[in-house]
């Protein structure tokens, strides 16, 4: 699995509050598998249904970042909000320093 690293792609700042709530619960709840990459210094997030589809996702702590999905390319990045992807990292980064509500809205 060989990609472009993540400085080549444009960091968007984020809207977390206006997220969408359907994105916000399927990053929440849908099984994304990631992983951290080395070569590419970002994250990997991993289809559980479709394992050999995957997407080079990161996010920084000004709650900027980028996702490599369709979603976000074409349409969440121009609106300044995250796919599920980046929601999921979030998420999961929250979840790993012991914050589990992350920089999204807590939602029911």
């Amino acid at each position: 699995m060989r990609s472009i690293p993540s400085y080549k792609y444009k960091y968007t700042d984020l809207d977390f509050e206006h997220a969408d709530f359907g994105i916000v619960q399927r990053g929440r709840h849908e099984r994304i598998d990631l992983a951290w990459s080395p070569q590419d210094r970002c994250f990997i997030a991993i289809s559980a249904s479709c394992p050999e589809v995957y997407y080079l996702v990161d996010l920084l702590c000004d709650s900027s970042g980028f996702c490599t999905c369709p979603s976000f390319k074409e349409v969440q990045s121009k609106r300044g909000r995250p796919c599920k992807h980046i929601v999921a990292l979030d998420y999961f980064i929250a979840a790993r320093n012991g914050n589990g509500n992350g920089n999204g809205k807590e939602v029911a």
